[in-house]
């Protein structure tokens, strides 16, 4: 597949081809692309049919020696520079996993947006042009979670930006755990390293934050 967007559009297909249905869980499968460094200019958003668990489920990574090294730009690279979208990447099946992708938008006001239970974003480099953007904004989802459905964010890099992790939980119990990551070069007015935290249902574990303030957590 030549973009994310053409693989995510694929996933049903294959789902069905190799395991027989979109039921990863009742057949065992999961799916994994892995990705070719280079420059992917597009707005992709996760969102399907599929039946997946903490163990089947879709991944997308880096294929090996297309790691970007710590650099937003060094290996692969999803950008979004189309303003009529405000993000980047969107996942909204549950348990979709992000592993080591560089993450960037431009003039828009979120870089990811979640609206799902139990994903994974690690190992990233999540970068906004602006000092208004969040990096990171996890929405409500309109399911309770399921079991083992906690968002897991670890390991990842945020640059610029005003909130590293939005997160607007709501009714529906969306719990997220963040993990040794980094965050820096954060507008320092207005440097928000969590925001908005609607339930107990988090863990806020070994972060940086190099530019903080004294609002949200930090």
């Amino acid at each position: 597949y030549s973009t994310f967007t053409l693989a995510e559009a694929a996933v049903e297909s294959i789902a069905t081809a190799e395991f027989g249905s979109t039921d990863l869980v009742a057949n065992d499968g999961a799916i994994v692309f892995e990705a070719d460094a280079a420059t992917y200019s597009e707005r992709v958003e996760f969102s399907s049919s599929l039946t997946t668990d903490p163990t089947r489920q879709v991944t997308y990574k880096p294929a090996s020696g297309s790691e970007h090294g710590g650099s937003i730009d060094g290996g692969v690279l999803i950008t979004q520079t189309n303003s009529p979208f405000n993000f980047t990447v969107f996942i909204r099946d549950n348990f979709t996993k992000v592993f080591g992708l560089g993450l960037q938008q431009v003039g828009m006001s979120r870089v990811v947006s979640a609206s799902c239970h139990g994903f994974t974003l690690d190992s990233c480099v999540i970068e906004s042009d602006t000092a208004t953007a969040r990096c990171l904004f996890v929405s409500w989802s309109p399911t309770a979670p399921p079991a083992g459905a906690t968002n897991t964010i670890s390991n990842n890099v945020f640059i610029n930006g005003y909130v590293s992790l939005w997160h607007n939980g709501g009714s529906s119990g969306v719990q997220f755990d963040l993990i040794n990551t980094t965050h820096t070069g954060l507008e320092p007015d207005k440097n928000w390293d969590i925001y908005l935290v609607p339930d107990p249902s988090y863990h806020v574990i070994n972060n940086l934050v190099t530019n903080p303030t004294t609002l949200g957590l930090g």
